[in-house]
């Protein structure tokens, strides 16, 4: 073997030519070779994505990054031929990019996140993914809550409906005058024409006391609460001042009653949500606990007054001429609203100052109704609402409301003495929050089911368009009763006009179905967000249920 030569396997390198090597040392190797300096050992360093130049913001005064070594590359002025531009700050990233570096490292540090110019936090790749908004977050499952809302609206109609269609065919009037079945030829002989009420309508008239009086306009005036927080929302979402805008849409609301009540109907309640709204706007920043001790202790000093005011009625009892003024007025009536449309008009006038007096009883569950959805929404009521409570308070509501509610039908429907007909009334308007929270807990528990989603898609579309379903009722009603059309006011009894109610708000059902599916306002509702809006809505095609957050 040669000099040169070396055995298989041999390197060329000693012992001690490595130990040298370890000591920082050039040696000899065995070999012969020159003294040489191994290269030191390269770390592949780890890819990192692109990110585009951007000037390095102020240091936050609690930053603890340390300023870039001058000599960086990142900081040089000329960014050189081979520069890739800038990205676009959504372009998109590497899903799987390696970790930043170490703080103490040469690589560019990361701007504090706080720096004004910063334009994310870390590990949030997406800036809308924290913008501010005053707007509050919409909950899981809150538009599926609010269908539910559009649903229990819809469902109210029917229930505003018999109510209103006894007064506007002139048959809670001829059914009080009777007191009962036996007192209808004297009242036969006060009204011409007029139909005395047997043994149905009778039945008819306690079922309607009994289960819809006082009931659906406290449910109306509880969901009207409850979407002036979605109103508050949806002025914060658009940048608008709230308090402008609720004035113009309750002044929109004060026409629109005021029309009603004078052309068509004189029950009108919109006058009534319009004035009292008002309480509603300066309450619009309570806190829901303080809300709800106002609800409580408004109804509490309503109810008080009300039952004082109901036990005078008792002791002192009716004037003996009182029942024959009675009839009188009602043959009035009747003949006005058989007349021409100068007559049902005239009618309408002549009764609207009493109806206002009642609106002021009214304003005593009204208002408490209205906090209570105002407390509502503030808390997500609909959202904690578990079946367990629901079912809990279907119990109470039902076993508090329907004996107070049966003992007002007896009173006002002529079981019992005209002595106690005011106190019944009163009794059946105290008693109408308990039956309509077991209604509505109630209904929210059949609309969990799968043909209570059948009913909720049935349902949904005539709440959101209830404002226009609402003056159509009146409209109908006061062409077949009044001189309008047919005039048929006081001929037909009280389970005639039930059924065609309910034929009415069924062939509603049907219409608003398809209206939903095409337009995303009704016209009432259209003209009314115009004039709180103070401008054209903007068009928009119909939405889904799930796609969008109710604002009513």
């Amino acid at each position: 073997m040669t000099t040169n030569e070396r055995p298989p396997g041999d390197t060329g390198t000693s012992e001690r030519a490595i130990r040298g090597t370890r000591d920082g040392r050039g040696v000899q190797d065995a070999a012969g070779d020159p003294p040489r300096h191994p290269d030191p050992p390269r770390h592949p360093e780890p890819e990192r994505p692109f990110q585009p130049r951007r000037p390095v913001p102020p240091q936050h005064p609690e930053s603890d990054h340390h300023p870039h070594p001058p000599h960086h590359p990142d900081h040089h002025p000329d960014p050189g031929p081979d520069a890739v531009p800038p990205q676009h700050p959504h372009a998109l990233q590497p899903l799987h990019a390696p970790p930043p570096p170490a703080p103490h490292s040469h690589a560019h540090p990361a701007p504090h996140p706080h720096s004004p110019q910063h334009p994310y936090p870390p590990h949030h790749p997406h800036p809308a993914a924290f913008r501010t908004s005053p707007v509050p977050v919409v909950p899981p499952g809150h538009l599926r809550r609010i269908t539910e809302i559009d649903a229990l609206r819809g469902f109210a109609l029917a229930g505003i409906l018999v109510v209103n269609v006894l007064m506007m065919s002139g048959a809670a009037e001829m059914s009080s005058l009777t007191g009962g079945a036996g007192g209808a030829g004297a009242s036969g002989s006060a009204v011409a024409g007029s139909v005395a009420p047997g043994a149905l309508d009778e039945a008819f008239a306690h079922l309607v006391t009994f289960l819809a009086a006082g009931k659906f306009y406290l449910l109306f005036a509880f969901l009207f609460g409850y979407g002036f927080t979605l109103q508050m929302a949806s002025a914060a979402r658009d940048g608008a001042r709230f308090a402008p805008r609720t004035v113009r849409r309750l002044l929109g609301l004060l026409a629109l009653g005021l029309l009603h009540a004078v052309f068509l109907f004189v029950g009108d309640i919109l006058v009534t949500y319009a004035l009292l709204g008002l309480i509603l706007l300066a309450a619009r920043n309570a806190s829901p606990g303080g809300a709800y001790r106002a609800a409580t202790w408004t109804w509490g000093v309503f109810a008080v007054l009300l039952m004082l005011f109901s036990a005078l009625t008792v002791l002192v009892g009716p004037e003996p001429g009182d029942a024959a003024e009675a009839r009188a007025e009602a043959a009035a009536l009747a003949a006005a609203y058989r007349g021409s449309a100068a007559d049902v008009i005239g009618a309408n006038v002549g009764q609207y100052p009493l109806m206002l007096i009642g609106a002021v009883f009214m304003a005593g569950m009204v208002v408490p109704a209205f906090l209570m959805g105002l407390a509502a929404a503030r808390t997500g009521w609909f959202d904690r609402a578990e079946p367990a409570r629901l079912r809990r308070t279907v119990r109470i509501g039902l076993a508090v409301g329907a004996p107070l509610s049966a003992l007002s039908a007896c009173a006002t429907g002529g079981v019992l003495s005209e002595r106690w007909q005011f106190l019944g009334m009163a009794v059946g308007m105290l008693s109408a929050p308990a039956l309509t929270a077991a209604y509505v807990a109630g209904l929210l528990l059949f609309f969990r089911t799968r043909p209570g989603r059948r009913a909720v898609s049935l349902l949904a579309p005539a709440g959101r368009m209830s404002l226009t379903l609402y003056l159509t009722q009146s409209l109908v009603m006061a062409l077949v009763f009044t001189g309008y059309g047919l005039g048929l006011y006081a001929k037909l009894g009280v389970a005639v006009p039930v059924l065609l109610a309910l034929l009415l708000y069924a062939a509603q059902l049907a219409v608003a179905g398809p209206l939903m599916r095409r337009f995303r306002h009704g016209p009432v509702e259209w003209l009314l967000r115009t004039f709180t809006l103070w401008r054209r809505p903007v068009a928009a095609s119909p939405r889904p249920d799930a796609g969008r957050v109710n604002e009513r």
